[in-house]
């Protein structure tokens, strides 16, 4: 099976600015004549838009049960009314930049706190999300050095405002643009589209959909959550464990909080909250309450900025049902190199003017280029669960925990580790264990997308086994794996050349 780096199709440039969905009212020339239809929607525009939604969607139900004989429900009868197919790279991917903003009456509106990158796989209905820390540090030219990556979009617009006296609009289109382009670059996939809501978007959205409820992991008491009224002062948050609905206010608070945990805890909390959101937003019980609907889109008219047009959106919302939860998966980048995620680590702040940042371990961002590839265009790996024992198989110590740090930091579930059952190994190798005492023979086994993947991606593993070898049976080897990988001399080899992800 091969893997390869997913590419954006052949579109518009990438440096093409989005265009604004205008509204322009036709003229039309006067009349005296009485017009029933006319007094009706000025004086019923509500209603006036139902019938418009309902009439459209009975003719293409009716066209879909007549010529294509397809099963449908409302909600998807109602959203097709009004979709346009997304953007995709080659490979059917949609990616898609959410950042998070607070308001204008809070310091530092415009920073983008929360920066996630989703990705919809339209062919397994796999969607993926990978949050970015505001505080990666990243050179940028066109900001006269280098910044924090949660300041880009700010310093950017003001620059272009009140230095070079560009109009507000487009300069905050210009800010989107180079923001976009950075994380694209950082990643080193495309990136299709942006959305941005601030505090208040937020909040309303919550409330509109009658708020939401999450599994709280663990109790939550932050003493110095921000006040409310964009001051210095504190307040109290708190929150116990467990299932909990939360009130937009609320969710808000939870989403946001990270003095007593950390920005990476928080990055998780605001992809656990997303998903909550998603799932009651596109229930039925909200789709069909009109007064939802019309509170939902006030929230998003005043508070959001996108450059994907409604028909867009409606044809996100029309898919979502195909994503269930067994097939939706978070990570976020962090500074930890013992977990998932773990490639950036904290400088002295006396070289970065006392301020707090991240910098990745391999400078190239080789590492987490890897890793966005492989938990967002390839979802699919990680979706077999296998587990691991890595081992030893030759006298070069320490070789298998450095093995297991290394893969560990790329989400593969390492469940044990130490020496090999022999020590003169000179090809690495993997024993599908667990696959093969089931009797399925190793090139049709169902972990052989993870072990293609892994041997040619991260670890030059020669081959694997088509059986299960003597001294790794039961009665002679335990293990809870269903996988062994036994390092022999080419690994050590490979690994000397490659010191620097190894850290």
């Amino acid at each position: 099976m091969e893997f390869k780096k997913k590419r954006i199709r052949k579109g518009p440039a990438p440096s093409a600015r989005p265009k604004k969905i205008k509204v322009i009212k036709e003229k039309r020339p006067k009349t005296n004549r009485p017009n029933p239809l006319a007094r009706f929607v000025k004086g019923h525009y509500v209603w006036a838009s139902i019938i418009v939604v309902v009439l459209v969607a009975m003719g293409k139900m009716a066209w879909n049960i007549a010529t294509l004989a397809e099963e449908f429900s409302i909600k998807e009868v109602v959203l097709s009314a009004f979709s346009e197919k997304i953007k995709t790279d080659e490979d059917n991917h949609t990616n898609i930049l959410l950042l998070g903003t607070g308001t204008e009456t809070h310091d530092g509106a415009n920073l983008t706190d929360t920066i996630i990158v989703a990705s919809i796989d339209h062919d397994t209905n796999w969607v993926s999300m990978l949050s970015i820390p505001r505080d990666l540090y990243i050179e940028i030219d066109e900001l006269y050095g280098g910044n924090r990556i949660n300041s880009i979009f700010e310093l950017y617009a003001e620059q272009e405002i009140y230095t070079n006296d560009t109009d507000e609009d487009l300069a905050y289109e210009m800010s989107y643009e180079l923001l976009t382009n950075t994380v694209s670059e950082v990643l080193d996939i495309p990136i299709h589209y942006y959305a941005r809501i601030n505090f208040n978007g937020f909040v309303d959205v919550v409330d509109a959909i009658g708020g939401v409820d999450v599994e709280v992991e663990t109790d939550i008491y932050d003493p110095y959550y921000p006040a409310e009224d964009g001051t210095i002062n504190y307040q109290v948050f708190s929150i116990q464990s467990g299932l909990q609905h939360l009130d937009g206010a609320t969710a808000l608070k939870y989403v946001r909080s990270r003095k007593t945990t950390s920005d990476f805890d928080r990055a998780a909390r605001q992809q656990q909250t997303i998903q909550a959101i998603k799932d009651k937003a596109l229930s039925l019980g909200v789709l069909a309450n009109p007064n939802r609907l019309k509170n939902i889109y006030d929230a998003v008219d005043k508070n959001f900025d996108t450059n994907m047009a409604w028909d867009e959106m409606a044809y996100v919302a029309k898919i979502s049902d195909k994503f269930t939860s067994d097939k939706m998966a978070s990570w976020v980048l962090n500074d930890n190199p013992l977990t998932t995620g773990g490639f950036l680590y904290t400088p002295e702040r006396e070289y970065y003017g006392g301020n707090f940042v991240l910098l990745p371990y391999v400078e190239d961002y080789s590492d987490i280029q890897k890793f966005a590839d492989l938990v967002l265009m390839h979802p699919e790996v990680h979706g077999t669960s296998l587990t691991y024992q890595v081992t030893n198989g030759t006298t070069s110590n320490g070789i298998a925990t450095e093995t297991l740090y290394y893969l560990g930091r790329f989400g593969f579930d390492i469940v044990r580790y130490g020496n090999a059952a022999n020590r003169d190994l000179v090809v690495s190798r993997l024993i599908p264990v667990s696959a093969l005492m089931s009797g399925q023979p190793a090139e049709n086994a169902t972990t052989q997308t993870q072990l293609s993947y892994l041997m040619e991606e991260f670890i030059p593993v020669g081959f694997a086994t088509p059986e299960v070898p003597a001294e790794y049976l039961p009665a002679e080897w335990t293990t809870e794996a269903d996988v062994i990988l036994e390092l022999g001399a080419d690994y050590v080899d490979w690994m000397n050349l490659n010191l620097q992800h190894f850290y």
